[in-house]
């Protein structure tokens, strides 16, 4: 029943510790950034260009995005 003194609480009842952190796959994080637009989340395809933090982007939809920037903008939130 507890209360009566005769219980011993282990360190983990006592003291709060952090979780461990949900490991995401690896391989499908590494896919996502190898094979497809960072932009668009679609399949990479020619031309390809590249942004100086290295992620890569379909052309198309780079051009696609400095036209329209309003319509990204209503996906993004």
């Amino acid at each position: 029943m507890g209360a009566d003194g005769g219980t011993i609480p282990t360190r983990g009842e006592l003291v709060k510790v952090k979780k461990k952190k949900v490991l995401l796959d690896k391989d499908y994080d590494l896919e996502s950034k190898w094979l497809r637009c960072a932009l668009s989340a679609q399949h990479l395809r020619e031309p390809i260009v590249a942004c100086p933090l290295g992620r890569l982007f379909n052309k198309e939809a780079v051009i696609g995005f400095l036209l329209d920037r309003g319509s990204y903008a209503d996906q993004a939130g």
